[in-house]
């Protein structure tokens, strides 16, 4: 299960080691770790045929996203799925042809986890470095350059916690000399560790289980933060040491925490299937968030759209300070007031449907100037803009036919990377390249 959030581009500059203006190292992608795009030179509109494409290259099964650094693009997949002759692979191809650079693969045998089609979590490059996780909480570090193990680790065995019921999932978060994980369990929910030799720096909190969202680091009244969301709520950590500097009660039913914290200064918004959105406040004298509010629009498909609040099961939560952007359940994509969750506006137009249909419809927003990129479960590119007064549409074209098999329907819930004035997406069965450049797209 791909774990899918995007934070509104260009609010808040983030340092990420050796991230080049047009890479995206990470899963939050792009130098500023922000889920923004900033490259110059892009289409505005699509050519009838679509975007040219420059490569597809044919892997194996899995959720795992790309990420791109230096030329090269990363990416995680399945080989030998059974019986038991199952294996991880983690793939470097080259980035502008498609070539696989090389290729390392270690026995991993999936048992007792849902969506049992591959590893979840993209790699992490920085530095010459990529550090992955598997979907049995295998946490590799190899050599950019040639594949080479450098140093690596089994989660549940080193840290005594249970495979999750969705597998290990969370992103991984490189900043500075540190790498950044979500654990679960007693004392160490979080874990911090030196990013060249994999030894552990620190550990904090506890929780019930690790949940499947991404850890980001924001500035919140003026101190640059670790902050995490876990099954049992969320937290602010110091990034040198994790002691806690805030925290806030939010459990999740099955563990399902998978919307990343959405924050704007003070502010921050996360969302759940069961649990609907909520809204909280760090206070600069207190050590923990205070709830501004919560709103649980339900999880069955709106047969007449809800007015208040919405509920993201594992889609995407945009805040930008005055709205808040997310897609409910069945493919509602909702625009809220931000501070009181009055819903301003509902559209399908990212489903294609005349009314909700598809449970868990996810989509990935992501944010290049005043546009917005949104690539769709179903393999459509749209090229739109949100703003208070809704969704408007300006184009679209369907890049690909979804290939994983998610109950009676197919999906892609891999997010996409956005580097080189390109769009990598990874479907089940292959990556594919296209290119978003203006002066290779000529439309009449």
């Amino acid at each position: 299960m791909c774990v899918c959030i995007a934070v509104m581009g260009g609010l808040v500059p983030l340092f990420l080691a050796t991230a080049s203006g047009n890479d995206w190292p990470q899963w939050m992608g792009g130098p500023q770790n922000d889920g923004a795009w900033r490259e110059e030179g892009i289409l505005a509109t699509f050519p009838a045929s679509g975007p040219v494409v420059k490569w597809r290259t044919p892997i194996g099964p899995g959720y795992s996203g790309p990420s791109v650094a230096n030329g090269s693009v990363f990416v995680m997949d399945m080989q030998n799925a059974k019986p038991d002759g199952a294996s991880e692979r983690v793939l470097c191809l080259d980035a502008d042809s498609g070539k696989v650079r090389w290729q390392y693969s270690y026995p991993c045998k999936y048992s007792g986890v849902g969506y049992d089609s591959g590893p979840r979590v993209t790699p992490a490059v920085a530095d010459g470095r990529v550090y992955t996780l598997g979907t049995m909480g295998d946490l590799i570090c190899l050599d950019a350059a040639d594949g080479k193990l450098l140093w690596q680790k089994n989660l549940p065995r080193e840290y005594q916690v249970k495979i999750p019921t969705w597998g290990f999932s969370t992103q991984l978060l490189v900043d500075g000399p540190r790498l950044y994980g979500i654990v679960g369990g007693e004392g160490h929910a979080v874990v911090a560790f030196d990013r060249n030799t994999g030894k552990e720096l620190w550990r904090a909190l506890s929780s019930r289980e690790p949940g499947y969202s991404a850890p980001i680091v924001r500035t919140i009244n003026g101190k640059r933060q670790l902050v995490v969301r876990h099954a049992d709520g969320l937290a602010g950590l110091t990034l040198e040491t994790g002691e806690v500097i805030w925290s806030a009660a939010f459990p999740t039913k099955m563990g399902m925490a998978v919307c990343t914290p959405a924050v704007f200064e003070d502010r921050i918004c996360i969302s759940g299937q069961w649990e609907g959105t909520a809204m909280f406040k760090v206070r600069p004298d207190k050590n923990d968030a205070t709830l501004l509010w919560s709103i649980n629009a339900g999880i069955t498909p709106e047969e007449t759209f809800r007015t208040e609040g919405f509920n993201s099961a594992i889609g995407t939560v945009l805040f930008d300070g005055s709205q808040v952007y997310g897609v409910s359940m069945h493919g509602e994509l909702c625009g809220l007031d931000a501070a009181t969750g009055r819903r301003i506006w509902t559209s399908l137009a990212l489903t294609g449907e005349p009314k909700p249909k598809d449970k868990w419809f996810t989509a990935f927003l992501v944010p290049h100037n005043k546009n917005w990129f949104v690539f769709t479960e179903k393999g459509a590119l749209q090229i739109a803009r949100l703003s208070p007064t809704g969704y408007e549409l300006l184009d679209t074209a369907q890049l690909c036919d979804p290939d994983m098999a998610v109950g009676n329907r197919k999906v892609i819930w891999s997010h996409p990377a956005f580097a080189n004035r390109c769009i990598y997406v990874r479907r089940n069965s292959e990556l594919i390249a296209f290119s978003l450049a203006a002066t290779e797209n000529k439309t009449p």
